[in-house]
Order: structure tokens, then sequence, then C-alpha cells
């Protein structure tokens, strides 16, 4: 009798289901990943919707420091190849803005700190980079391959401009003539949403849980510089006579 029971008594509780604690802790951290993620889904589809409110016009206009960047020069700019030369220059220009006309940086030079001007360049491009520019075999000839090493000793392969002789440097008044549209109510909402997410400290779990922890063993070493500058000064035939010989 007892043991019958206890039969019913156990088929009882589990048509109750009765859940064990971890089980519970393991729902209570995927309800909260949801509504995580969730919020991350509507703070990017807020900042998209603030992003294609538009523009509006300033009246008056007025100015806010000042711009550099290319132009042709002026014996170019009244040449045959004129269009050729504003086509490529349209895709390889680069604009600095500074609050002072003079486009200088302060420096630390023997303690002393002195103002040096500011170094300004036109765009380069890696191949894939330069693929998506569609350039005409005309314009192609224009640009060549270099290795660029940078301040971490790191080596690029980049495509640079050969003549920028056909440029010059203007200076010009940086002239504020619109502004982006302001939605309260969408300011509201986000401004919302990204105090939740900071007080809580909530931005480096979200990262993890859309993009996965950082595996070490995923990521490639690129060989360093001098290794490289090694492998290149030898052809592929010598490679293989050393490898032959044993001398590797």
């Amino acid at each position: 009798m007892d043991t019958k029971l206890n039969k019913q008594r156990g088929d009882a509780i589990l048509s109750y289901r009765i859940q064990s604690e971890r089980t519970k802790k393991r729902k209570r951290k995927t309800d909260f990943d949801k509504r995580l993620l969730k919020k991350s889904r509507e703070h990017n589809a807020l900042y998209e919707q603030k992003r294609n409110l538009g523009w509006e016009p300033v009246h008056p206009p007025y100015q806010q420091g000042w711009k550099r960047y290319f132009i042709l020069r002026a014996d170019v700019r009244t040449g045959k190849k004129s269009d050729f030369f504003q086509n490529i220059l349209d895709k390889v220009n680069t604009i600095q803005y500074s609050w002072k006309k003079e486009f200088t940086v302060k420096r630390r030079k023997y303690g002393k700190k002195i103002f040096v001007p500011k170094p300004q360049h036109l765009q380069t491009y890696r191949d894939w980079e330069l693929r998506k520019l569609h350039l005409s075999p005309d314009e192609l000839q224009f640009f060549r391959a270099d290795w660029i090493t940078d301040k971490y000793g790191k080596e690029y392969l980049l495509y640079v401009f050969t003549e920028p002789r056909r440029f010059q440097l203007t200076i010009q008044p940086n002239m504020i003539d619109k502004r982006r549209k302001l939605d309260t109510a969408l300011e509201a909402e986000i401004d919302s949403i990204d105090r939740y997410m900071t007080t809580r400290h909530l931005y480096p779990y979200l990262v993890r849980l859309e993009k996965g922890r950082f595996k070490y063993k995923e990521w490639k070493r690129e060989p360093k510089a001098q290794y490289i500058r090694f492998i290149r000064k030898h052809s592929t035939h010598e490679w293989l006579n050393m490898i032959e010989t044993g001398m590797i």
C-alpha cells in the first residue's frame, strides 16, 4: 500500500514539473540575455532612425575653424587633362580641419614645446580598396605599389599616387551651413538605453554575447617586418635549393 501511495505521489510531483535550482538559474540568465539582445536591437534601430532624419539649413551660416585640402595646380587646371586629373583627385583627396589657419601641431624639442607644420598626404589604398574605386587602365598607370612601414614596425603594401606634384594644398574657411535634424523624443529613448547599459556596465558583456569570446588560437600572427625583408631577398628557386641542401 505504501509503495503504491509513494508511486502516486511521485507521479503527481513529476506532473507538476518542478525544476531544479540550476535549471531556474539557467533560465533566468537566458531570459536576461534575450532581453539584453532585444534592447541592443532597439538601440541600433533608434540610431538608424536618427541618422535618417536628414539635414536642415543653418541661417545664417557661421565659420568653425579652417579646412585644408588639395586642388589642381593652376597649369594642370588649364591643361588638356584637367578633367582626367580632377577625377583622380576626387578619389585620393584628403581634408584636414584646424581651429587656426597655420595648421601646426605642438611638439616637444629639447624639453621645449614648439609648433611644427602639420603634414598632409594624399589618400593611399590597399589592393582590395583600390579595386572598389573601379579605376580605368589609364588611371591605374598613375598608381604604384609601395611597402610602407608604420611606427610599430609593421609593413603594408599600399598603392600610392605617383605624381602628387600636380596638386597643391589650399586653405579655406570651414563654413557650417547645415546641421542634422533633432528629434527630442528619439534622443530621450537613446539616452535612456545608454544610461541603462552604462550604469550597469553591460556593454562588455553585450559584445561577448553578440560576437563571442576572443579565442587566442584563432588569431594568426603575421610575420615581423625583419622576417618579411629576409624572405624577400631570395627567389623561389633559391629557397628550394636551400631546402634541398638542408641549409634551412
